[in-house]
C-alpha cells in the first residue's frame, strides 16, 4: 500500500490514529493551505480596504453556497436565494456602516436574532 509518510517520520504507535488514507485526505489540505496563506498575506497588506471586503465578501458568499448544501437546501432556487439573502444582507450592512449609530442597531440586531435562534434551537431540542 502507498504510503505518504516516509518512513523515517513514522511512530508505530500512531498507526492506528493516522491511517495512510488519513494521511492522503490531508495533504490536499494542507497544500491548499500552504498556496492560500502567502495569497491572504498578500490581499490583506496590498489591497484596499474597499477591494479586501469585496474579496472576503465573495468568499463568505462561496462559503454560503457550500453551507446551503450542506444544510439541506435542495434546489438551485433555494441554494441562490439563500446566497442572494446573505449578499443583501453584506451589501446592507456595508451601505449602514458609515451611518452615525448603524452599528449600535446592527449589534442589537444581531443580538436578537441570535437569542431567538438559541430559543428556537431551545424549543426544538426539548419539544417531546
Amino acid at each position: 500500500m502507498f504510503s505518504v509518510i516516509p518512513f523515517v517520520f513514522r511512530i508505530p504507535a500512531f498507526d492506528s490514529i493516522c491511517s495512510p488514507e488519513k494521511v492522503e485526505m490531508l495533504l490536499p489540505r494542507l497544500l491548499t493551505a500552504l498556496l492560500l496563506i502567502p495569497l491572504v498575506v498578500a490581499a490583506v497588506l496590498l489591497l484596499p480596504t474597499v477591494w479586501l471586503a469585496v474579496l472576503f465578501g465573495a468568499v463568505v458568499l462561496i462559503g454560503a453556497g457550500e453551507w446551503g448544501r450542506l444544510a439541506g437546501l435542495e434546489g438551485v432556487a433555494a441554494q441562490g436565494g439563500y446566497v442572494a439573502l446573505l449578499g443583501l444582507s453584506l451589501g446592507g450592512v456595508w451601505l449602514l456602516l458609515p451611518q452615525p449609530n448603524a452599528r449600535w442597531w446592527l449589534f442589537l440586531a444581531a443580538a436578537i436574532f441570535w437569542l431567538a435562534a438559541s430559543g428556537w434551537l431551545w424549543q426544538r431540542r426539548h419539544a417531546p
